[in-house]
């Protein structure tokens, strides 16, 4: 049984040094990702502003209009409405799939685990199911007839 534990140890302990390096891996690649849409985001962001500033005229009329809530939220059944929501869907539907923000919550589950990660407690964990599965296994008894 001991030899089991220290051998389940080094399994486990290699497993989770490999996720560690995955989870920084995928972090690295995740990062560039949200960077290059955060720089798309600031241009589509410029290109609203520069329309806000066509039709209100002055840049602070135009910013101050595009954060207020009545402003940017067009009101429900509008005809701004039914628009912003076709152009937000058309957008969302258009995605890669895994998303960015997809992506971060399965590196954050992966990280999560490796960090919660206790290597005794894993150990108990499958020496108490392989010892209960082994004493639930039915034993095979031949019927004896004479």
């Amino acid at each position: 049984m001991e030899k089991l534990k220290a051998k389940l140890n080094e399994a486990l302990s290699a497993l989770r040094e490999d996720e560690s390096r995955n989870v920084i891996a995928e972090r690295k690649i995740l990062n560039a990702k949200r960077s290059k849409a955060e720089i798309e985001l600031w241009y589509e962001k410029g290109r609203l502003y520069g329309m806000a500033i066509a039709i209100y005229g002055h840049p602070a009329v135009a910013k101050r209009r595009l954060e207020d809530y009545p402003a940017f939220s067009p009101g429900l059944g509008s005809e701004g409405y039914e628009i912003y929501h076709r152009g937000k869907d058309e957008v969302l539907d258009g995605m890669n799939k895994p998303t960015i923000a997809d992506i971060e919550r399965d590196i954050d589950r992966k990280d999560g685990w490796v960090k919660n990660f206790d290597i005794d407690e894993e150990i108990k964990k499958l020496t108490d199911r392989y010892s209960v599965e082994t004493s639930l296994t039915p034993e095979t008894h031949e019927a004896v007839t004479e």
